[in-house]
């Protein structure tokens, strides 16, 4: 096997692997973000869709855009261009067939429903109700709002009645209920999650992330899983077989990282961040320290020492795609207003503590 120079960039080399590379990802960003998200909210009118709602996203249902009925009964509000929270009758209309037009509606297009209980009670015609839209097959949440009934200065206080109450509706319904308080936001950030983890058939996570309040979690959950993928490479992003996966790996994390904090970005706005850094003297700098640390080892030489220099290189392309991730979210979440010496610094301090805690 011949061996990698990894001392050596190639410009042109790697602009090619950069237009293959974002050409990549770019189609298959493409094919996420073109798809709809509809959340579908069930409940009575004051079992708290809306605030819960706002609570999520961050905004009142005032600020969004635009209200369009997909039928009389059921509104779409538009919290994205293709994200959309469909608000659909209360359960104590008495019209049948207003329940069976929602119904239509939640099966031939919901992507999860949001089915919401009051802590003040329930009865046999939420359970009912409950039972008859789990016939659809969609993914359901139960929500039970108002636990802040429980509470006290935000402490637990009536634990036996709140557990009590939890317990008897979800042997009633057979299904976990998420337990909120859209008005002191109890839990919010866990019912965030599980609609997360209910949407990412497709990558529809990420549109939710778009609306969503709560993105440095998922940030996080992306920038190490592509640490992970980058390690698996095997390899820096210098010339080389590898250059064009770990290419299309980097743009890919910010490309989404991106969209979620609304930037709209051109194939020049990636390039220039990873030019700023990945190829430029921070990344041979951050290679050059890790073969002396291995030489300062003893690792390097004899059968074992192009083995050796693989492993550096893997760890390296773990450590600079995490690094970039890092400085992706600093830079987007701004609104692309920081500079990129300040990019560099965020990368160059990420990847290097990266780097340190994983090199053994």
């Amino acid at each position: 096997m011949p061996k990698k120079n990894y001392d050596k960039v190639d410009g042109e080399e790697f602009q090619k692997a950069f237009e293959e590379g974002f050409d990549q990802a770019k189609i298959d960003f493409d094919k996420i973000v073109k798809q709809k998200l509809i959340i579908a909210l069930y409940g009575d009118v004051n079992s708290g869709k809306s605030s819960t709602i706002n609570k999520l996203t961050g905004r009142d249902e005032a600020s969004v855009r635009s209200k369009i009925g997909w039928t009389k009964e059921v509104i779409l509000h538009q919290y994205a261009e293709n994200v959309f929270f469909a608000d659909t009758p209360g359960l104590n209309d008495p019209n049948i067939e207003v329940s069976k037009r929602t119904d239509v509606f939640v099966e031939s297009s919901a992507d999860v429903i949001l089915f919401f209980f009051k802590a003040t009670g329930f009865n046999d015609y939420d359970i009912k109700a409950f039972s008859n839209i789990k016939k659809s097959g969609k993914p359901i949440i139960p929500v039970l709002n108002y636990i802040d009934i429980w509470y006290k200065d935000d402490e637990l206080e009536d634990k036996l009645d709140h557990d009590e109450f939890i317990q008897q509706l979800e042997e009633k319904i057979e299904a976990k209920v998420i337990p909120i308080s859209a008005k002191r936001e109890i839990n919010i950030d866990l019912l965030n999650s599980k609609i997360l983890h209910l949407v990412q058939t497709d990558g529809k996570d990420l549109l939710y992330l778009k609306v969503s309040k709560y993105k440095d979690n998922q940030v996080k959950i992306w920038i190490n899983g592509a640490s992970i993928t980058a390690a698996g490479i095997g390899a820096i992003p210098f010339p080389g077989a590898d250059i064009v996966p770990l290419t299309t790996l980097q743009v890919g994390l910010a490309l989404k990282i991106a969209y979620i904090y609304n930037c709209v970005v051109s194939r020049g706005d990636v390039m220039k961040l990873i030019a700023s850094t990945i190829t430029g003297s921070i990344g041979k700098q951050i290679y050059k320290f890790a073969i002396q640390l291995l030489k300062a080892l003893g690792w390097l030489g004899g059968p074992f020492g192009e083995g050796a220099v693989m492993a550096v290189a893997a760890a390296v392309a773990a450590s600079m795609t995490y690094g970039f991730g890092w400085a992706c979210n600093a830079y987007y979440k701004s609104g692309m207003t920081m500079d990129l010496g300040t990019f560099g610094e965020i990368f160059s301090q990420m990847q290097n503590e990266h780097f340190q805690q994983n090199r053994s």
